[in-house]
Parts: structure tokens; C-alpha cells; sequence
């Protein structure tokens, strides 16, 4: 708690919070006129740190520009004696605007700011609140910070991607409606008939361990893309393979399949289309699956694709929930 619990009164008559020191955490005189001040016409999301009597804040609500307003206390103790305060539940009745505290601000910038919704993100002090509390005005500026790199990190890979994974659902998609996307399985391990456990293969150092297991055990084998060579050098012909990978560079781990080969190739739609041509071409099984793109769920929704869940784009979970979603017990 940042906050004396005793509440002053300003000469116009406005109620006003006093730090622990005795400090008015908002002017003595005229509170009401009060008000952040920018470099630039404000628009966006705007993140005020310090909220105290929230007079700031509420002019904050009628800027046509600011599409979202997170204030942020140091802790919850003293955002919960704030919100006695009347612009404080005029700002917290507003849904435009959120309230919270330090320790939640970086989980609420995560699920409620959004970079193509509300473009520009700007953080602002509340200037005698940052005076009196900097170490708290650090960690607020850390965290927003830390927030935006990771932001721009996640940019910088949908920016690189983003067109790919469009192009190559619109022409799996085009791959699909001239040969039919089969499920090759899943009936016959409702029914029983594949009584086998799953083994998910991936490629690392102990898969060099687990040849012989795999080689002798009585296993269904589902392979990841990158394990598939390994296990073909060792004689080992895998059920299915798996692909999620969109870049070009992931078809040249098919260059060492056969012909007319047992196993399925499984593709998530995002997956580079040469890879799908590639084992069309040499008259292997293929059957697509999905994971969470707008794109492949809205384009798939009358159709029967297997959805499966690829974690962070991981193609080892891929396999293990292709698996699971093929009803495998073991």
C-alpha cells in the first residue's frame, strides 16, 4: 500500500489521496484540471501508471483517439483504496478503460492488447505518483517493455510467414478438391483392428537408443518429418510422417521416400505444397490436417479435416496429438 488511508480535501472541494509521507498524490488547489500531458495527439492503447484520485485518467475517457486505456497501481491494496475515489469508478464503469495492478499489468497486456486493433502503445506517468514511487515506475517500465519486444518478435515471424502460410493453404486447398482427403486410420482403431501402441518419433540424440526398441518392438510408428530419414537409414518404415513445417527447405526431408510406400503422409494445410506434390508424384498416401490458422479452420469448416494441436508449431506435438486424436490408448 502506497497510500495513507486519511483522504484530503482540495480547495475546489475534490477529494484527493495522500501517499504514506502525507504527500497529496494530486493537487491541493485544483485537482480537476489535471491531465497527462503528450509529445503528440494521444491515440491507441495508452497505459497510465498511477492512478491516485483518477482525475487524469477520466479526461483520458473523451480523447476520440484512445481506443484503450490500462491504468496501473503499484499494488492491489492500494488500486482497491483508489476506487473509493469518484472519477476512479467513473474510469472503472468505462469500457474503454482497465484497472490494474502491477503484478497483473503484464498477463492484461497480453489479453486485451491487441497490435492490429489498437496499433500504437504508449506509457504514461502520473508525475508526482512517479516521484514518490520510481522503483515501481522501473518495474512498470520494464515490463512494457519486455511486452513490446515480444510483441515485436512475434511480428517480425508473422511478417515473414504470414504470406506463406496463406499461399500454401490456398493451394493445398486446391491439391484437396482434385483428390480426396481420406482418414486412413482412425476407423480401424475404433474397431480394434490396430491394437498397436503409438510410438511418436522425433529426431534428437536419444533416438540413436531407441532404433533397436523401435526396430523390434510392435509399435505403430508415427515419425516426425525430421526423424523420417534416420529411420529409413535403419530400415525402419514409419506408418505415417508427419509435416507442419511451411518453408520450402521442409520438402527435402522427402527426397529419401520410395514409391507406392505403406506409410501416410500427413500435412498440416499450412505445409509447403511442394512437400504434398512431391509424395503425390510418387503415389504415397496423403491426408491433410489443420491447426488453429483462421484461414484453414473457416475454409475447412464443411469439410473433414483432422484439427490437431501443434503447441508453439512444434511438429513433436504435432504427432502426439495426431495420436490422440487418432484414438490411440497407449
Amino acid at each position: 500500500m502506497i497510500y495513507s488511508k486519511e483522504i484530503a480535501e482540495a480547495k475546489n472541494g475534490s477529494k484527493i489521496p495522500l501517499f504514506k509521507n502525507g504527500k497529496p498524490a494530486n493537487s491541493k488547489y485544483n485537482p480537476d484540471a489535471e491531465q497527462i500531458l503528450f509529445e503528440s495527439s494521444p491515440q491507441g492503447c495508452i497505459i497510465v501508471a498511477g492512478i491516485a484520485g483518477g482525475f487524469h485518467i477520466e479526461k483520458l475517457l473523451n480523447e476520440k483517439n484512445i481506443s484503450l486505456i490500462i491504468a496501473v497501481e503499484a499494488d492491489s491494496e492500494s488500486l482497491e483504496f483508489c476506487k473509493q475515489f469518484s472519477s476512479v469508478k467513473k474510469i472503472s464503469e468505462s469500457n474503454k478503460a482497465i484497472l490494474c495492478n502491477k503484478s497483473d499489468l503484464e498477463k492484461i497486456l497480453c489479453t486485451k492488447y491487441f497490435p492490429a486493433l489498437y496499433k500504437n502503445l504508449t506509457l504514461v506517468f502520473h508525475r508526482a505518483w512517479k516521484n514518490e514511487n520510481p522503483q515501481i515506475a522501473q518495474e512498470i517500465s520494464s515490463t512494457v517493455k519486455n511486452f513490446l519486444e515480444k510483441v515485436s518478435a512475434d511480428y517480425s515471424v508473422q511478417a515473414h510467414l504470414g504470406k506463406i502460410w496463406q499461399r500454401n493453404i490456398l493451394l493445398n486447398l486446391k491439391f484437396i478438391s482434385k483428390h480426396k482427403n481420406e482418414n486412413f486410420f482412425s476407423a480401424n482403431i475404433k474397431k480394434g483392428k490396430i491394437k498397436k501402441t503409438a510410438a511418436i518419433v522425433a529426431a534428437g540424440p536419444t533416438l540413436d537408443f531407441s532404433i533397436e526398441e523401435i526396430k523390434h518392438g510392435d509399435f505403430f510408428v508415427i515419425s516426425t518429418d525430421t526423424a523420417f530419414g534416420t529411420l529409413l537409414q535403419n530400415s525402419i518404415i514409419p506408418d505415417v510422417v508427419i509435416n507442419i513445417d511451411a518453408q520450402h527447405i521442409s520438402s527435402e526431408h522427402f527426397f529419401c521416400t520410395g514409391e507406392e510406400t505403406r506409410t501416410t503422409f500427413v500435412f498440416d494445410l499450412c505445409s509447403n505444397p511442394e512437400s504434398v506434390y512431391f509424395i503425390y508424384n510418387k503415389k504415397n498416401k496423403i491426408q491433410f490436417c489443420i491447426n488453429q490458422h483462421p484461414l484453414s479452420l473457416i475454409a475447412t469448416k464443411n469439410m473433414y479435416v483432422k484439427k490437431i494441436e501443434s503447441g508453439a508449431g512444434t511438429v513433436t506435438i504435432a504427432a502426439a496429438d495426431w495420436a490422440k486424436s487418432s484414438d490411440f490408448k497407449s
